[in-house]
């Protein structure tokens, strides 16, 4: 890791996980949707069992999971664990990067790895199927 300040690391190592988490709600998303054959750049973000568009309260990771109790605003549907998951999972990855390997440009390559290998788990477990796609870029 580079020579760094302590406070800057701390800075840092916050953000990366904070950009996990929101990379990992978003790589969820997508690898759900890449199972099912939708788009995953076009349409807005919505709930599973009642279609309702989800608003920007919905989809901070983490903290909207807690505060509405793992389950949906409009419906009351649990929210799958996977998403949770994901999430968590995002984040640490993201935050060990930056700690083994600082802000390199191989930490920014093995992050990207990290999503795309996030977005083919999440499809294959609902597909049953490893779609090539997302990792033409890695």
């Amino acid at each position: 890791m580079t020579d760094l300040t302590p406070l800057l690391t701390i800075y840092i190592a916050v953000l990366s996980a904070v950009l996990g988490l929101f990379l990992g709600s978003f790589l969820c998303c997508a690898g759900i949707r890449l199972a099912r054959g939708e788009s995953f750049i076009k349409g807005r973000s919505h709930c599973d069992s009642c279609g309702h568009v989800l608003g920007a309260r919905d989809l901070v990771p983490l903290a909207s999971f807690l505060f509405l109790k793992g389950r949906c605003r409009y419906c009351g549907v649990k929210i799958p664990k996977i998403t949770i998951i994901t999430e968590l999972l995002t984040a640490a990855a993201f935050l060990t990067l930056f700690l083994h390997f600082g802000l390199t440009a191989l930490s920014v390559r093995y992050a990207l790895l990290v999503c795309a290998l996030i977005v083919v788990s999440i499809a294959d477990l609902h597909s049953l199927e490893i779609p090539h796609g997302p990792l033409v870029f890695a």
